[in-house]
């Protein structure tokens, strides 16, 4: 009957209720989370190997080993273990256990220690910084680019379209020249050509008073020739 009763409680304490795998590298730490359903006011323990007392690695309890390698927090039906200063003989199997009444139950949990760092750096968050930053830079000096790039384009475009506005001007300036020319030949071909007219009065005497009526008045009458600088003379 004993011997019966040892069997079933032997059995009852490798009950599993979960597997859990976890991985870290050599130097760095490890977190592993256990879940357990209905022990919330239970004592929880982290073991290796076969369980035994003499295998309990830390406890509730104890919060910290006295070597600082393990720590643990109750949460209720849930604990988190911490392993850190990880070494390659920390790899194997391991155990997240609940104190219960008859019959304790279990998590099994096998870990894998690397030589390579898997798990993020601890400068992580300072290289995301880090990059973050350069990217602004970059962004930063890519926008500079462009806007002198905009300015330099729209003032070629400018001075462009000046030079075409100053040649149209000059163009009309041109015609205005010449046609100020051709009415500066017009007038000058009508001044150049001149007419005269000599009127000769006979008179009687000097000291007669009746002029007006002895005096003998001759008109001329001129017909204008098409030629340049020429002068005419009328006699009588």
């Amino acid at each position: 009957m004993i011997f019966l009763v040892l069997f079933f409680l032997a059995g009852g304490r490798w009950e599993t209720e979960a597997l859990i795998s976890v991985a870290g590298s050599v130097g760095n730490e490890v977190s592993v989370t256990c879940s357990h359903a209905n022990a919330f006011y239970n004592i929880k323990y982290f073991c290796k190997g076969n369980c035994n007392y003499e295998d309990i690695l830390i406890k509730s309890e104890e919060k910290k080993d006295s070597n600082q390698k393990y720590s643990i927090k109750d949460n209720g039906n849930t604990f988190i273990v911490k392993i850190s200063k990880l070494k390659k003989e920390d790899a194997g199997t391991y155990w997240c256990g609940i104190e219960r009444t008859g019959l304790d139950t279990y998590n099994k949990v096998i870990l894998t220690v690397t030589d390579g760092n898997i798990n993020k750096p601890e400068n992580y968050e300072k290289l995301v910084f880090v990059k973050a930053g350069l990217g602004v830079v970059v962004f930063s000096l890519l926008m500079i680019i462009l806007v002198m790039f905009l300015r330099h384009w729209k003032r070629h475009i400018s001075a462009s379209s000046g030079k075409n506005l100053n040649g149209v001007l000059s163009i009309q300036n041109e015609d205005k020249v010449y046609s100020n020319i051709k009415g500066s030949s017009e007038a000058q071909l009508q001044s150049d050509t001149l007419l005269y007219a000599t009127i000769s009065l006979n008179k009687e005497a000097e000291c007669s008073p009746v002029t007006s009526e002895n005096s003998l008045v001759t008109y001329s009458t001129i017909a204008h020739k098409p030629t340049n600088e020429s002068t005419l003379y009328s006699n009588d």
